[in-house]
């Protein structure tokens, strides 16, 4: 049997960070920084696209009022 440690801080099996070294894992593979950057357009396009009915209050100054 044998013993395995994981090499990040943070996390579990499926998302790690280290925060010293500044590195992620995904599913026990590190990644690339332009990987995890990708995986950030990608989530921040599907926040629009799924905000996208309210993009004239985006914006717009002041709390805003939605319908």
């Amino acid at each position: 049997m044998r013993k395995t440690t994981v090499p990040w801080t943070w996390g579990n099996r499926w998302i790690g960070y280290d925060r010293a070294r500044r590195r992620v894992w995904i599913c026990r593979q590190r990644i690339h920084h332009g990987a995890v950057a990708l995986v950030g357009l990608i989530a921040c396009t599907a926040a629009c696209i799924h905000d996208w009915k309210d993009r004239r209050v985006w914006f717009a100054r002041g709390m805003g009022e939605l319908p």
